[in-house]
């Protein structure tokens, strides 16, 4: 076999094309697969968020429920009833290291708005001495 004839075997005829459909669906499957995983991602994370929302707003309603009590009974029915309806679990120690790590940037704006939310107390053990995501209005108010 020449050199000639090796190259005209090598050689790609460009009107055979035979399989290029079978790559250009191949190339689409992976493109709507990866748009289907990250809709799946985003929907889990926002569901995750609504789970915890709700969790806090139950949390509050039971700090409500409890307004005639202490500031310290309030918050530890908050603490309770939010880590109840959560749907992640937390170790004391993680539990802990949250409540202690948040910030309300929030409860500033509102007392300059007439009210006088103030932070509780942290329960006992806690390295912070008071929680600044749990604070209540004497009014009744709890936020």
């Amino acid at each position: 076999m020449d050199q000639r004839e090796w190259w005209n075997m090598l050689r790609i005829d460009k009107r055979d094309d035979k399989g290029v459909s079978a790559i250009l669906v191949a190339l689409c499957l992976v493109l709507v697969l990866g748009l289907a995983a990250i809709a799946l991602d985003i929907g889990f994370g926002m569901n995750e968020r609504r789970g915890d929302v709700a969790a806090a707003d139950l949390g509050v309603m039971a700090g409500a429920t409890s307004t005639l009590g202490t500031n310290a009974q309030v918050r530890d029915q908050i603490l309770a009833f939010t880590r109840l309806n959560l749907d992640t679990p937390y170790s004391n120690a993680a539990w802990q290291a949250l409540w202690e790590g948040c910030v309300d940037t929030e409860r500033a704006g509102l007392n300059a708005s007439g009210h006088n939310f103030i932070t509780v107390p942290s329960p006992a053990g806690w390295t912070v001495t008071r929680v600044d995501c749990i604070s209540i209005d004497p009014a009744g108010y709890v936020r």
